[in-house]
């Protein structure tokens, strides 16, 4: 899975966006699990409009890619991201590797 970020975008790319991504590429919606689609839905229900919440996304992430056999994730261009935010994506992609150790 390959996410990369867009210097005229980088205001509009979240780190949900590139979670979003993981998500979505390797196992496409009809491979989640459904469990992981009700934990998505709760979570979503739950932040409101302001949207889902970042650890809230981490996990459904972490759930769902857990019935891989092995996942590849590069992340492109992240001195592309907004200079504020580039050190929240290392730190998420080192939790979910140290949690899933076939990431």
């Amino acid at each position: 899975m390959k996410f990369y970020y867009n210097f005229f975008a980088q205001y509009e790319q979240s780190t949900i966006s590139m979670l979003d991504a993981i998500l979505l590429k390797p196992v496409g919606r009809e491979g989640i699990p459904e469990h992981v689609w009700e934990g998505f839905r709760k979570a979503r229900e739950e932040s409101g409009p302001r949207g889902l919440r970042l650890p809230d996304m981490v996990e459904i992430v972490k759930k769902a890619v857990t019935s891989l056999r092995r996942i590849f994730v590069w992340v492109d261009a992240l001195d592309e991201r907004a200079p504020k935010d580039r050190w929240e994506v290392p730190e998420l992609l080192q939790e979910i590797v140290r949690a899933l150790p076939n990431m």
